[in-house]
């Protein structure tokens, strides 16, 4: 219950299940054929990303153990490559030597035992709302999620609700380039974003496609604005 009213009221769920019309459209074939795009608008939590699912549910974690600090490693958005290395390396060495009063608390999904488990349970509410709104718009599932992948919290926030569901698709896309197993650059979006590029022009008129909009800090955000009707 505790959790479940930080989201509401703190983070703000649930997000918005949007359909990119805009970007329907532009992917459409010479017939006028191609996939229905939508978004979930995960930059529209609190903080402007889908890692404050996990970190409140953390940080919640750590008060009911009675921990007196939370410590973390800096990896993402805006922080350089150096300093998420330093950061890291130096919030772990502190935690160790801190075990029974500082809590550290992890945004990636790997890791030792229990922590890839509960980044994927505390992000796995972004699939689960995927699941109702879908049936609320179209009354059925998704055909494909695509989700960028880096330490894999992100994708497998949306994936997990679709484990069991065979006919769901999932496309986890890692920015790389270099072959035609890459997706394109990061020059304007997110690499899932990006990826679109590709993947819809091999998909039949009508397809559901669900990208999960993981943050402002990706450059999501303008392109979502830019192709809003």
């Amino acid at each position: 219950m505790e959790l479940a009213t930080a989201l509401k009221d703190y983070v703000g769920r649930e997000t918005p299940l949007y359909h990119a019309q805009k970007l329907t459209d532009h992917y459409k074939n010479i017939n006028g054929e191609g996939p229905e795009i939508y978004l979930k608008r995960e930059d529209l939590n609190h903080g402007g990303s889908y890692k404050m699912n996990n970190v409140i549910a953390q940080a919640i974690l750590a008060k009911r153990m009675g921990r007196k600090s939370v410590i973390t490693a800096t990896s993402a958005d805006r922080h350089g490559v150096a300093t998420a290395a330093a950061a890291a390396s130096e919030s772990m060495r502190e935690w160790l030597g801190n075990l029974e009063t500082e809590y550290y608390l992890s945004g990636t999904a790997v890791g030792p035992h229990p922590i890839p488990t509960m980044v994927r349970e505390f992000n796995s509410i972004i699939g689960q709302e995927t699941r109702k709104q879908a049936m609320e718009k179209w009354g059925g599932k998704p055909d494909v999620l695509v989700a960028c992948v880096g330490s894999g919290c992100n994708a497998l926030g949306l994936f997990h609700e679709f484990m069991s569901d065979e006919s769901v698709r999932m496309i986890g896309v890692e920015g790389g380039g270099g072959d035609e197993l890459h997706c394109a650059s990061l020059v304007r979006a997110s690499h899932a974003l990006a990826y679109l590029e590709k993947l819809c022009p091999t998909l039949p008129r009508g397809t559901k496609v669900v990208v999960n909009c993981c943050g402002s800090g990706y450059n999501d955000a303008p392109i979502v604005l830019n192709d809003m009707p």
